[in-house]
């Protein structure tokens, strides 16, 4: 047999992406309404793109072999068969990457090894094997980055379908509920709608994993969570142009300041040291009983001290709340050193996911765990500002 002779990686690659997006217009509404883009796009990464194989040079065993060779009858002939262990997804050396030697490599797979023959008076046989197996590796080198290319495509193509999918259908939903009829029930449809804005309201999408629930439950929508970051960060931008109006504040009065600001916007539904699950908070955003934001905000402490505030943060929340922010004000100098140490502090937490991608020139998003169920995640925005005293 002959590895590396099939369909090419860019063929086989646009296949993959087409059986992608069929995955992306096949999901259930429930699991629309649940999943998160990075969470399903890794999944069907992990289902559809094979493992590129790793040879284990280390456990090469040999074995001889005996047959006629063809030439003339009852004649008997001698070979070496040298077995090459690997881990990963045999499929792979079926495909042809983007740079292949032309009639592919002399080798064949059985199970999972790779098998190579060579007559027992060859005298260069474990040469060759090893001038072989430098030619896989580089040929699954470029696999790997051909896939890795399709990876991205997937990925991409998720964070835009997904939430214009979820739009549609909570578009559709709500289009019902105006409808002044009795619903028809269905089984195992999950409810989710959004409320309609009347002027500059905290908005909730609908979103609920039960299907049996006929009251789903809000969370900020995406828009709302970003005007909200710029409502914080023009209050900040207004502190460090005037340090001398702040130099006295206390974490307290700032918070006050930033409620007064968000409660000219979100028409007094701001309040500041608010019983939520399991503790007080700094800021908090009530919509038809319902804490949809809550944000800390705390002076630089050090590291040790911002992942307490942000265990205490995580603290807060409770399984229905999905977006937070974590306000950071450096009172010192080195406020570059300042900002290095905490983009990195946050990913040493117990409960950090993924990021951060960064929003703004000092404002940070971070996907992170529940602590009441790791499979719910909290967008944790944080946010740092350099008020030096």
């Amino acid at each position: 047999m002959v590895i590396f002779t099939g369909t090419s990686t860019l063929d086989h690659g646009r296949f993959l992406v087409q059986q992608a997006q069929a995955k992306i217009n096949n999901l259930t509404e429930e699991k629309l309404l649940s999943v998160s883009e990075v969470d399903f796009a890794q999944e069907i990464i992990d289902e559809l793109i094979p493992q590129i194989p790793k040879i284990d040079r280390e456990n090469i065993s040999k074995d001889r072999g005996s047959g006629n060779s063809g030439r003339n009858f009852g004649e008997t002939t001698h070979y070496y068969e040298l077995f090459i262990p690997f881990t990963g997804a045999g499929e792979a050396f079926n495909y042809s990457p983007s740079r292949s030697t032309l009639g592919g490599i002399q080798l064949s797979v059985i199970g999972s090894e790779l098998v190579f023959r060579a007559s027992a008076t060859d005298q260069k046989a474990e040469e060759r094997l090893n001038a072989l197996l430098n030619d896989v590796e580089e040929h699954l080198r470029t696999m790997e980055q051909d896939f890795v290319g399709v990876s991205t495509q997937i990925r991409q193509m998720v964070t835009k379908l997904l939430p214009k999918k979820r739009q549609d259908l909570e578009a559709a939903v709500e289009g019902l509920n105006r409808l002044n009829f009795k619903v028809r029930r269905r089984d195992n449809v999950p409810s989710t709608y959004a409320v309609p804005s009347v002027k500059r309201k905290a908005v909730p999408s609908r979103r609920n994993k039960s299907a049996v629930s006929t009251v789903p439950e809000p969370t900020l929508d995406e828009a709302e969570y970003q005007h909200i970051m710029n409502v914080m960060d023009n209050m900040t931008h207004v502190m460090e142009r005037s340090p001398k109006a702040f130099d006295t504040l206390g974490e307290e009065d700032i918070r006050t300041h930033f409620l007064f600001q968000l409660n000219g916007q979100y028409e007094g539904q701001a309040t500041g040291e608010t019983f939520n699950y399991s503790g007080k908070t700094d800021i908090l955003i009530r919509v038809e009983d319902k804490n949809i934001f809550i944000a800390e905000c705390k002076f630089w402490r050090g590291e040790q001290s911002l992942l307490k505030t942000i265990d205490q943060l995580l603290g807060y929340l409770s399984w229905r709340d999905a977006k937070t922010a974590l306000v950071v004000f450096n009172p010192n100098k080195n406020f570059s050193e300042m900002i290095n140490t905490a983009v990195e502090a946050v990913k040493a937490h117990s409960n950090y996911k993924s990021g951060p991608s960064k929003e703004a020139e000092t404002r940070y998003r971070y996907v992170m765990k529940s602590k009441s169920d790791p499979e719910k995640e909290i967008i944790m925005t944080m946010m740092l500002f350099d008020v030096p005293r």
